[in-house]
């Protein structure tokens, strides 16, 4: 398999996830794994997709490279690519024993001007945002990596964000040199108060992150930042953008929801796929205890203080 895949597709990404676990690769996909220890248990791994979404190229081949993986792990769970060239039938095959509408991804169709997508709302506050700031791709993405590490960390805290979305500095060195990654910069008197972080995946691009100041926030500097991108991607030849779903699975119209859906002209499903890959193993695990929730996928992993799937 290629090693320079853009985005999510590639071996890149899932090494700067190395702390969670270790590359698992899906020879006829060509998608990629997270094998990762299950705490307390030693000899038992089980396996699960990058985060925030698993990505490969040929789903009609996934059923038979998880096949492969049977009796070697005990299971594996992922949200799926949005934009993924699957079918029902493809994921059932895949997945025997978990296919669930997950959350709705807001989309950007970019076969029109953005500016005919966007909310007048959206439109106030873009041009209101870039009267103060400049916004630019940057075009070498190890020199902004500090400031984006602070501007992250003060995320985490605000949100008190745990698991796999609270990457390290490291893992974002790897990331800022992903083939594909594009970071455009909101500075305003020569201080950097907001970035964006996106993967380009051919005709595709995925809103990956974003981080601002304090003096960003109130700012706000994100609609001068979302609506620059916008343009940017059009521009440049991308046919749909990915803005991510909302915060939580029920909550359909929190805040964050409302400001992705001012942009957006389309929306499509992921789903949360989950397989046993060893019965046995699974069964011991679960240990048939009661009150768990059985669309929880690993069911054990529902159990373990501090286990995210």
């Amino acid at each position: 398999m290629e090693q320079d895949a853009e985005g999510y597709l590639g071996r890149a990404y899932i090494d700067a996830l190395a702390s969670f676990g270790r590359s698992l690769e899906l020879p006829s996909s060509q998608g990629w794994l997270l094998a990762r220890p299950i705490p307390g248990q030693p000899d038992d791994e089980d396996a699960c997709g990058a985060y925030p979404l698993f990505c490969c190229r040929d789903w009609s081949r996934l059923a038979g490279d998880l096949a492969a993986l049977e009796g070697r792990l005990v299971s594996c769970v992922v949200v799926t690519d949005p934009f993924g060239d699957y079918t029902q039938a493809d994921l059932e095959a895949a997945f025997p024993d978990l296919v669930l509408p997950f959350k709705e991804h807001i989309i950007v169709e970019l076969d029109r001007a953005p500016e005919n997508a966007v909310q007048a709302h959206h439109r106030y506050y873009a041009r209101k945002a870039l009267r103060d700031y400049r916004v630019a791709l940057c075009d070498e993405p190890l020199r902004a990596l500090d400031r984006w590490n602070q501007l992250y960390a003060q995320l985490v805290e605000r949100h008190r964000i745990r698991g796999m979305a609270a990457f390290s500095p490291e893992s974002f060195r790897l990331q800022f040199q992903i083939p594909g990654v594009r970071i455009f910069l909101a500075e305003r008197n020569g201080a950097t108060e907001g970035m964006q972080v996106w993967f380009r995946q051919g005709e595709v691009a995925y809103h990956h992150l974003s981080a601002y100041s304090d003096v960003g926030y109130r700012s706000r500097v994100s609609y001068a930042l979302t609506w620059s991108a916008l343009q940017w991607f059009a521009e440049s030849g991308a046919r749909r953008l990915d803005l991510g779903g909302a915060a939580g699975v029920a909550d359909k119209e929190n805040g964050l929801t409302r400001f992705k859906r001012g942009w957006s002209n389309a929306s499509r499903n992921v789903y949360l796929c989950g397989r046993i890959l060893d019965e046995t193993r699974y069964a011991r695990l679960v240990g048939g205890r009661p009150g768990i929730d059985a669309l929880y996928f690993p069911r054990y992993r529902a159990v373990m203080p501090q286990a995210a799937v």
